[in-house]
């Protein structure tokens, strides 16, 4: 048997708590990274779209047509960046949809003796069992995938 204070040796970390997900801070590190290039690139095509197309002398009879050009290419530099935001908005949201539909997956199984716990109760950080709960069995899982089917507490 073993007792609520058992770490996993190879984490040093309680065997409650739910198990560290190399994944998700990849994923997330890699679509900030993303957003941060696609927020370069509106800069850039803002930048860019500012400049004359010919930086020489305007002839006062092209004057109208240059200024007409400069706005057009303005407007064109605010809908880059307009867009380049909203795709950095999408993508931050989906991937923070994804994590947190990711951390949700593996379910807490309180092992046998255990009082029943509410339905997606987690252990937070810092939670311990009360000494006055049963140790674990040998080897027992405290998380399990969501889409296995629940196992009381109170069996076996």
């Amino acid at each position: 048997m073993t007792g609520a204070g058992e770490r996993v040796a190879s984490t040093g970390r309680p065997s409650w708590q739910a198990p560290r997900d190399v994944l998700t801070p990849a994923v997330v590190a890699l679509a900030a990274l993303l957003a941060a290039a696609l927020m370069l690139v509106a800069l850039v095509a803002n930048l860019v779209n500012l400049l004359p197309a010919d930086p020489g002398y305007v002839d006062p009879a092209d004057r109208e047509q240059a200024v007409a050009d400069l706005e057009r290419a303005r407007q064109n530099g605010g809908f880059v960046a307009l867009g380049c935001l909203l795709a950095v908005a999408a993508i931050l949201a989906a991937t923070l949809g994804w994590a947190r539909r990711r951390s949700r997956r593996r379910a807490f199984r309180p092992p046998p003796g255990w009082p029943d716990l509410p339905p997606g109760w987690r252990p937070y950080r810092g939670w311990t069992p009360p000494a006055d709960w049963p140790p674990a069995p040998e080897g027992w899982q405290f998380w399990s995938d969501a889409a296995e089917p629940a196992v009381s507490s109170t069996a076996g």
